[in-house]
């Protein structure tokens, strides 16, 4: 027997989201036995002048992954160049292989190649991608608790910048969902831009660091002179920390199950019935004017427009159903 849903009392909705508190120490960024170098054969030039350049992209991890078999992946880290740069020149070591990791994440975020990462008419055509992994962020990561610590230049004393969404008060949404500025919070320049369903950090180079990155390399010096892999290798080394909260989203559908008094008394388990197919009576007297039958509630599946089963529920212990009685459950499904 089926017994179709009233949708406008019978269904609820629920949403709930649950947080946790995600902290990146400063080893798993800046030790280099926490860190695996990774090529990306898509861009490899076979060419003798960039022999040895194949490092596109670095990830962080929390133990050292060689050694010890419980390590989990934190991040990618990688550096992207638009063509849009002012850098952007035919001297640039490994210029395309910048500029198509500029593309990627500007596709993926962005929705198209040619799209400039910007925020209130400010385009940042030279940034630094964190990529969080989805054990880090969850479903996505919650805006404005998301905080970074990066130290300054080697060069003279050496400070901490640091660095949160929670100054902003707009969100605004692109083609991979809402995103938001980064912003110092000694000066309240815009440093970045935080991607929260895509798990994306992207860092601005020109107000991160000052002039240096470290020892006597400029910042342009390191960005045009030196191959993805060795501006990484300078870039994580000046993050300390980063905080951020992911939330794993749980959406909650409730349906109503109604079992009126005159429903569900008869069972198509063989048992019901005996040989003579007569219904075994469980109650009452044997006469014909009063036979009592008894069926037990066990199970309740849901099912689609054309009957097909798509969830089942259990009772923890059977439940006595008669024609005396009415039932009410409540079937909770979590997804």
């Amino acid at each position: 027997m089926f017994k179709s849903f009233d949708l406008r009392s019978d269904i609820g909705q629920r949403e709930n989201t649950l947080f946790e508190n995600v902290y990146i120490n400063s080893n798993s960024f800046t030790d280099d036995a926490y860190v695996r170098k990774y090529n990306n054969a898509s861009y490899y030039h076979i060419s003798n002048s960039l022999t040895g350049y194949l490092g596109y992209f670095q990830t962080i991890y929390d133990q050292t992954p060689i050694s010890l078999a419980s390590t989990n992946a934190l991040a990618d880290i990688t550096y992207g160049m638009s063509t849009g740069s002012t850098w952007y020149s035919s001297t640039v070591v490994q210029r395309d292989e910048k500029a198509n990791v500029y593309k990627i994440f500007a596709s993926t975020l962005l929705g198209s190649t040619t799209k400039q990462f910007s925020w209130a008419g400010t385009e940042y055509t030279d940034l630094f991608f964190i990529s969080l992994k989805r054990n880090v962020f969850k479903d996505y990561f919650r805006s404005k608790y998301l905080t970074m610590w990066l130290s300054a230049s080697a060069e003279g004393p050496v400070s901490t910048l640091t660095a949160s969404d929670s100054c902003g008060s707009t969100i605004a949404k692109e083609y991979a969902g809402d995103y938001g500025p980064i912003y110092s919070c000694s000066n309240g320049n815009v440093v970045g831009l935080a991607f929260y369903n895509a798990g994306v950090i992207a860092i601005t180079t020109a107000s991160l660091y000052g002039p240096y990155f470290s020892g006597s390399w400029h910042m342009n010096d390191l960005l045009t002179g030196s191959t993805i892999d060795c501006v990484v290798d300078g870039a994580r080394n000046h993050i300390q920390q980063l905080n951020v909260h992911p939330a794993t989203r749980i959406n909650s559908t409730a349906y109503k199950c109604i079992l009126l008094d005159k429903d569900f008394n008869y069972s198509s388990n063989p048992t019901y019935t005996d040989t003579n197919g007569l219904i075994r009576v469980m109650s009452g007297s044997l006469s014909l004017t009063n036979v009592q039958s008894r069926t037990y509630i066990t199970t309740i599946g849901l099912c689609d427009d054309l009957n097909n089963l798509l969830a089942v529920a259990k009772v923890s212990t059977p439940i006595l159903k008669s024609p005396e009685v009415s039932l009410i459950f409540t079937v909770r499904v979590d997804y």
